[in-house]
């Protein structure tokens, strides 16, 4: 019922643009999925119950968009999921067609009167 409010749904909408372009982009998540891979990887290659192969498990985190995670989504990795995720999201109609937040990461955005 919210996003019947004309303000609000604007506002989501910037938000939601802002995340897409932004947070859900390869090239600023990327390294933070690298990281924690690295942080996880010797835990997952030593688990004897997991679903997948550990092969699986690199493919899935990979930065090569081409590599074939073949787990439970087939040949999707992370990283194409992301890349097809913010392109769906920046091409509806509706995100498409409002502006980005100027600064998403501030905190005062959440104090600021809606536009």
């Amino acid at each position: 019922k919210l996003l019947a409010v004309p303000k609000l749904r604007r506002r989501y909408l910037r938000c939601v643009r802002t995340l897409a372009e932004e947070s859900l982009a390869w090239e600023n998540i990327g390294p933070i999925v690298e990281r924690l891979r690295d942080a996880i990887d010797d835990d997952v290659a030593a688990d004897t119950r997991k679903l997948s192969s550990f092969d699986a498990f690199v493919a899935a985190t990979s930065s090569d968009a081409a590599a074939k995670a073949n787990g439970r989504d087939g040949d999707r990795n992370l990283r194409r999921f992301m890349e097809e995720r913010c392109k769906y999201l920046l091409e509806h109609p509706a995100v498409r067609d409002v502006k980005p937040l100027k600064s998403p990461r501030r905190t005062a955005d959440r104090d600021r009167p809606i536009d």
